[in-house]
């Protein structure tokens, strides 16, 4: 399953790069802004998740205490948090360096304006995956938690 996750992923990279290298950059930068917008959602999204489960209460409790369902999904959403917040910085470093590579791609031969093009969409793919991935990533161990709550409840109802 691992292995397919990461053919589809370098797959969808691949192909998001080749479409993107035939697109202007004056378009790329308004990805970027729109790229903006998502991930700095997601990081406060990710952010209330993890403040609402408080995983400080783990470092209070004591070592030999187990720790609970709450502690549990909070540290499964700290890794997405980490990807999220690594996505927000580098789209606010792109919206702050794009305006720089749209004025410099105009005074570029169309061979070096291409490999540009190419290069820029490579980086707005793999920011964009990497979203999508946080996104997908969260909903996993939620779904669990429901599952394990809906099947809890059917046990109850036969005891």
């Amino acid at each position: 399953m691992r292995v397919l996750s990461v053919l589809l992923g370098l797959l969808l990279l691949a192909l998001g790069t080749g479409l993107l290298a035939a697109v202007p950059l004056l378009e790329h930068q308004k990805l970027v802004g729109s790229l903006l917008t998502a991930s700095s959602m997601i990081f406060a999204i990710i952010g209330a998740w993890i403040a609402v489960l408080d995983p400080l209460v783990f470092l209070e409790s004591p070592a030999s205490q187990p720790e609970g369902e709450r502690t549990q999904l909070a540290f499964k959403l700290i890794p997405l948090l980490m990807v999220a917040t690594v996505v927000l910085c580098a789209t606010l470093f792109l919206t702050f360096v794009y305006p720089f590579v749209v004025e410099g791609a105009r005074r570029m031969e169309d061979g070096w304006l291409k490999v540009c093009q190419t290069a820029s969409g490579g980086v707005i793919t793999a920011l964009y995956l990497a979203e999508l991935w946080v996104i997908v990533s969260t909903l996993l161990p939620v779904a669990k938690l429901r599952r394990k709550k809906r099947s809890d409840e059917v046990w109850r109802n036969y005891e």
